[in-house]
């Protein structure tokens, strides 16, 4: 019976949800588009690479607008696929996803992300326990703190200027982290940042 129930849910799959086999369809430039988020002013999405960050990013209730996934990776991921809206999902082949996101190993799923779903958080007088980042450069070492704040009990993180936390590089090494925890980023000058 799990065998049938299986094949089942691959052929539902496979004759439900579109499928891309183009590297040059719309949806797959917008995420290619997407691949270099150093600067995420002029955007309303950025991308997110993975299963493990697509699983942070349902537990902290948000969910991806556009998912790029590949048949293997929804026939091995039931139980994330089963939380996704159906119709924000599109199948894809491993080099149609491999030519949109930045990440060599691609793990089968990218997905695109409102920006707005994220940073929808302002600071609370109740916030006492605030971690302040000075134009942390380094992507690795802003998503180290990420994750180490949320671990601490950090109530939120206010960010000087600085890497991007929303870039794929704090992305991982803040192992999601980014989604669980408020924060708030100033632009500008020191002086400009100082009177925000």
């Amino acid at each position: 019976k799990i065998c049938l129930i299986a094949k089942l849910l691959e052929i539902t799959i496979e004759n439900i949800l579109p499928k891309i086999t183009s590297i040059n369809n719309t949806l797959v430039k917008r995420f290619r588009s997407l691949k270099k988020t150093s600067n995420l002013k002029d955007k309303d999405y950025f991308c997110i690479e993975g299963t493990h960050l697509m699983e942070e990013l349902l537990k902290s209730g948000n969910h991806p607008t556009s998912i790029l996934a590949t048949e293997k990776w929804l026939n091995k991921n039931k139980n994330l696929y089963q939380k996704i809206k159906k119709s924000s999902i599109t199948v894809v082949s491993e080099e149609v996803l491999t030519s949109a996101v930045s990440t060599k190993n691609t793990n089968g799923v990218a997905a695109l992300v409102e920006i707005s779903s994220i940073l929808n958080r302002n600071i609370n007088n109740e916030d006492d326990f605030i971690l302040v980042l000075d134009r942390i450069q380094d992507p690795g070492n802003m998503g180290n703190l990420f994750r180490t704040a949320l671990a601490a009990g950090v109530d939120k993180v206010l960010l000087a200027g600085g890497a991007n936390p929303l870039g794929q590089k704090v992305l991982r090494a803040s192992c999601g982290a980014v989604f669980h925890l408020p924060f708030q980023r100033f632009e500008g000058e020191e002086q400009e940042i100082i009177n925000s």
